[in-house]
């Protein structure tokens, strides 16, 4: 009797340091605007490449995002699952997504992802990934943004999409260095220009160090970000880098991480978005918020936004 009690106090005590860590964990979200939170490797849909790598896929992951304005806050909710089969050779992934931007703008995203693996004189491996999206918004045809929707009309309208990502990583055997690029949002022929998508088109490149998906070294990622929306032939620019600690032991079970994702944000803020979660050995929760600094170019930063997350890493 004492021992079951011991069990579920020691229970409570974990979920309790957990919760804190996988709110931080849940930063890594995206969506169909992917200026939300670091372009990590923990989501199918933004990061299809790394289906193909047993450490870094084999998992369900479920996460929200609020920020709180007074009026008109928009949400973000989100469950994916990642799956590595044939030893990492390949990958699948499959994802859905429904975000609103107060009660006249929204919409969800169904996505379904692929990876392939291969190697280049047996020492760097390349990871490629492809994810397709079929999208359905009910707006004033409204163009979506970080944070923000810009209508375009008067009357409501219901509406259906599609577009894909295609991502490509180079790493070492033992995934410690990593180079990898992407386009998102890649207007696909149902549209007659990429004009006319509702979604920003983004292309990025990235560098990182020690990246793994729940712990054990450090992870450390430079990120430069493109983004194109609409008509508007000048393109926003983003730089930022992105620092996960190891993290501390609680117990042989338990680890406590800190992160903190900083850098300039489409030609107009300085971000700041720190993460705290905590990670046992078959799953994480984190809890995680987004900053902005004000800036010259313009004085009125986003609200701050809150995201939470749980991920439950699935058998091999």
């Amino acid at each position: 009797m004492t021992h079951r009690r011991n069990s579920v106090l020691h229970f409570l005590k974990s979920f309790q340091v957990t919760s804190c860590v996988i709110l931080g964990l849940a930063l890594q979200s995206s969506a169909q605007v992917y200026n939300y939170n670091h372009l990590g490797y923990t989501n199918p849909e933004v990061f299809a490449a790394s289906l193909s790598n047993t450490e870094l896929s084999n998992f369900i992951r479920v996460t929200h995002l609020n920020n709180f304005p007074i009026s008109n806050s928009m949400s973000d909710a989100d469950i994916s699952i990642g799956k590595s089969l044939g030893s990492g050779l390949y990958g699948i992934g499959v994802g859905y997504r429904r975000v609103s931007f107060g009660s006249d703008d929204k919409y969800q995203s169904i996505s379904l992802s692929g990876a392939y693996r291969t190697a280049i004189l047996a020492k760097i491996i390349v990871r490629m990934g492809a994810s397709y999206k079929l999208n359905r918004d009910r707006s004033k045809s409204s163009r979506f943004g970080y944070y923000t929707s810009t209508a375009m009309g008067t009357e409501i309208l219901a509406r259906t999409s599609n577009n894909a990502n295609l991502n490509v990583s180079f790493s070492d055997r033992g995934h410690k260095y990593i180079i990898a690029g992407g386009i998102m949002n890649l207007a696909l022929p149902t549209f007659s220009s990429p004009a006319d998508s509702i979604f920003p088109t983004y292309s990025f490149a990235q560098i990182g160090k020690g990246v793994r998906r729940m712990g054990g070294r450090d992870e450390l990622t430079l990120t430069y970000q493109q983004e194109k929306s609409g008509t508007n032939t000048k393109p926003y620019h983003s730089l930022y880098i992105n620092y996960d600690w190891a993290g501390k032991p609680i117990d042989r079970n338990l680890t406590v991480k800190v992160a903190i994702r900083a850098g300039y944000l489409i030609n107009r803020w300085v971000q700041i978005s720190p993460r705290l979660a905590l990670v046992g050995q078959k799953y994480a929760i984190w809890l995680s918020s987004d900053h902005a600094l004000r800036s010259k170019s313009d004085p009125r930063p986003y609200k701050t936004s809150i995201t939470i997350g749980l991920h439950f890493k699935l058998p091999k």
